[in-house]
């Protein structure tokens, strides 16, 4: 019984994913971009002070390597972001934002707010903060497994 539970749980999940990511992509296709770059560009936006590389997109946001390079090249396509080499580095490109990206960082804030007061309908302050919590722990089990395998009982 425990595992259909599990299974279910992980089954929402997904399906929570893909239903964020399609509001999202319907959000942004105006502006010629998806959630997942829209995505990238709130994180840039909310780091704007910092200096940015492909690596720390990488490591804070959980995506692939290749999957960060091909979401920057879209994002310098469409004119939201430029590289700048590093002065000690020439390896590491610095991200950053250019005004056409400005230009929508209220927009993709109130995107956010509108999809949390969605998903969140409902619930109560100690909902929202359980369900953040528990979802936390869930990616640090995960992430403590690491890459060699779960193990199955």
């Amino acid at each position: 019984m425990q595992k259909e539970k599990d299974e279910n749980v992980m089954r929402l999940l997904k399906k929570l994913n893909l239903a964020m990511e399609s509001i999202g992509n319907a959000m942004m296709v105006k502006h010629g971009m998806s959630a997942s770059q829209c995505n990238v560009l709130g994180y840039l936006t909310d780091h704007k002070e910092q200096d940015i590389c492909a690596r720390d997109l990488h490591i804070s946001l959980g995506l692939s390597k290749a999957n960060v390079s091909s979401l920057l090249k879209k994002l310098k396509n469409g004119g939201y972001i430029s590289f700048a080499s590093d002065s000690l580095d020439e390896r590491l490109k610095h991200i950053h934002l250019t005004e056409k990206a400005d230009e929508l960082k209220g927009e993709i804030e109130q995107g956010f707010r509108d999809l949390e007061g969605c998903m969140y309908q409902g619930f109560t302050e100690g909902e929202k903060l359980l369900l953040t919590e528990l979802l936390g722990r869930m990616l640090k089990n995960l992430k403590q497994q690491g890459t060699g395998g779960l193990q199955h009982d």
